[in-house]
C-alpha cells in the first residue's frame, strides 16, 4: 500500500502527482487495470479536491467549511488510490512506479536496513532561468556522493516570499530523489519568488529526520 502523506500540503503535491501518473494509458496497459477508477479518481480530484484546496490554503477565504471538507475530500482521495493500488499486482511496480506511488519494498532476508535519521544537506549547485539544481549531501559522510545505503529522500519545496522561518512555511510535497542531484522547475510568474527546499531520508514506510532549509532566489 502506498504510503500517502498525512498533511494537507503534502498531500496536495502527492495528489498532483499521482492523479496524472495513474491516467497514462501505458501505465494502465502495464500495470492489467482499466481506466475506471483513474478516471473517478481523476474526477474527485477536479471537482472537489482542488477548489477546495485552494480555498483552504488562502487565508482570506478558508473558513469552518472548507477545513470539514478538506478532511473528507482527503479521505475519499485516498481511498480511491488504495482501491487503483490494490488491483496492481505487486510484481508489475516498476522502481519508478514505487517512488512515485510512494510503495515501499518489500522486506528482503538480508538484513534490515533503516531510514537514515540525520536528513540531507540541500545547496543550490546550478540555477538557470527557470531550473534550479539542488545538491543533497549525506551529512554523515561528506567525502562521498553516495546516499545512505537503501535509501533515498523526499524533497520537499515552497515558493514564495523572502524571508519565511521553516515553521511558518506550508510546505509541500515536490519529488523524490533517488540519487544527490535533484532538479526543481519553475514558471516564469515564480522569478524573484525565493524557493525553499528541505528533504528527509526515507526507507520503505521509516522516514527519517527533515534535513536543514536551504532558500534561493528564482530566476
Amino acid at each position: 500500500m502506498p504510503d500517502i502523506p498525512r498533511a494537507i500540503p503534502e498531500k496536495n503535491g502527492y495528489y498532483n502527482v499521482v492523479v496524472p501518473y495513474f491516467l497514462v494509458v501505458a501505465n494502465q496497459t502495464r500495470w492489467g487495470i482499466t481506466n475506471a477508477k483513474p478516471l473517478a479518481l481523476n474526477e474527485e480530484f477536479g471537482a472537489n479536491w482542488e477548489p477546495n484546496y485552494l480555498s483552504w490554503s488562502n487565508d482570506s477565504v478558508k473558513n469552518h467549511l472548507t477545513i470539514v471538507n478538506i478532511d473528507d475530500f482527503a479521505v475519499s482521495m485516498d481511498d480511491k488510490i488504495r482501491s487503483i493500488c490494490e488491483d496492481i499486482p505487486y510484481s508489475k511496480l516498476s522502481s519508478a512506479d514505487k517512488l512515485t506511488l510512494l510503495i515501499a519494498d518489500k522486506p528482503t532476508s538480508y538484513g534490515k536496513i533503516h531510514a537514515q535519521l540525520e536528513g540531507p544537506k540541500m545547496d543550490v549547485k546550478k540555477q538557470v532561468h527557470g531550473l534550479t539544481e539542488m545538491y543533497l549531501q549525506n551529512p554523515l559522510t561528506p567525502d562521498s556522493t553516495a546516499m545512505p545505503k537503501g535509501n533515498m529522500a523526499v524533497v520537499l519545496s515552497y515558493k514564495g516570499l523572502a524571508g519565511l522561518l521553516d515553521k511558518d512555511i506550508a510546505w509541500g510535497f515536490d519529488g523524490i530523489a533517488a540519487g544527490n542531484i535533484y532538479k526543481i522547475a519553475h514558471l516564469p510568474a515564480d522569478d524573484g519568488k525565493t524557493l525553499y527546499t528541505k528533504s528527509l531520508y526515507f526507507h520503505g514506510v521509516e522516514l527519517g529526520n527533515c534535513g536543514v532549509m536551504c532558500s534561493s532566489i528564482m530566476i
